[in-house]
């Protein structure tokens, strides 16, 4: 066993009687809900069968396996997706429960950690699985707000942000709870309880990991950043544009403007030449005539 990493907050606790696990031969296995060995949960997988197998399936990166050692316990074997079996012995003297027993860091994926009682008429036990969830690998935004939800078997984490749900499986410890909110969401099931055939308490919910966030920040960005592009292209445009076009009468035509009046004479003309006629008349015949008084000729007229 490779030296061990403590298993986080976010990290994924399943307890014994999980559905996921799957014990062999079935009938070899007893469940005891004796508190002295159970630490976590209030049940507790026992076999003293030569033989006798528990598997646990699951999507992650790190797996640990937690059991109690004592003086009546013995070998067990371990092996990660079939491969070399590695024998490791939970026997001590006086009873230590919630010991950590096996551990391996696997590559990201789909993996199955194999138990083994590898002696007959000594016992191997089961209290819990913890395990490293593949979208968990990801660091959690510290903004979302998020809900702790203990479902029976399994410890997980609802993240929420507005018009979005994030269900982060993470665990949980009933004795050092998250702080819990209102979320209106029901506990549902990893997708290891769901490959696992555990689905009476599944959410609909997609579980988006931090990557999925990055990718939809990025591409707010971008369209905000078109945005910006097609306002500042249309502004400069209309700055580019020509003025409005404005009316020119032309130039004068000078021919036009040279050329003499040849209506009729205006009223005024008119008057002038009567007026020198006039005088030139009584300068023929010296005497002067009666100066013309508009206002008495208009009363005679009446």
């Amino acid at each position: 066993m490779s030296a061990s990493i403590e298993p986080t907050s976010q990290d994924v606790i399943v307890e014994d009687n999980d559905s996921a696990i799957q014990y062999g031969p079935l009938d070899k296995w007893s469940e005891s809900r004796d508190t002295n060995i159970i630490e976590f949960g209030t049940t507790y997988h026992l076999t003293g069968a030569l033989g006798a197998w528990a598997a646990f399936s699951f999507s992650g990166t790190r797996i640990w396996y937690y059991a109690d050692r004592l003086d009546n316990h013995g070998n067990f074997g371990a092996s990660i997706d079939g491969g070399p079996s590695a024998v490791y012995s939970s026997f001590n003297t006086a009873l230590l429960k919630g010991q950590l027993l096996f551990y391996a860091q696997v590559p990201p994926g789909r993996h199955t950690l194999n138990i083994t009682n590898l002696e007959d008429t000594k016992v191997v036990g089961l209290d819990r699985f913890v395990y490293v969830w593949i979208a968990a690998v990801f660091s959690i935004p510290s903004a979302l707000t998020c809900t702790a939800q203990i479902s029976p078997t399994r410890h997980r984490r609802v993240c929420l942000l507005p018009h979005l749900l994030l269900s982060a499986q993470t665990s949980s410890h009933l004795r050092d709870p998250i702080s819990s909110t209102t979320s209106g969401a029901s506990p549902g099931a990893t997708p290891d309880q769901q490959q696992g055939g555990d689905q009476t308490s599944s959410s609909s919910h997609s579980a988006l990991s931090a990557g999925a966030y990055v990718g939809i920040g990025l591409a707010a960005g971008a369209i905000a950043l078109l945005l910006v592009l097609v306002v500042a292209f249309l502004w400069t445009r209309r700055r580019r544009q020509p003025p409005p076009p404005q009316w020119d009468a032309g130039p004068i035509n000078a021919a036009h403007a040279a050329r003499p009046w040849q209506g009729p004479d205006p009223p005024s003309r008119q008057w002038s030449q009567f007026s020198a006629s006039r005088q030139q008349a009584q300068t023929q015949q010296g005497t002067e005539l009666p100066a013309y008084d508009a206002s008495s000729h208009s009363r005679s007229g009446a």
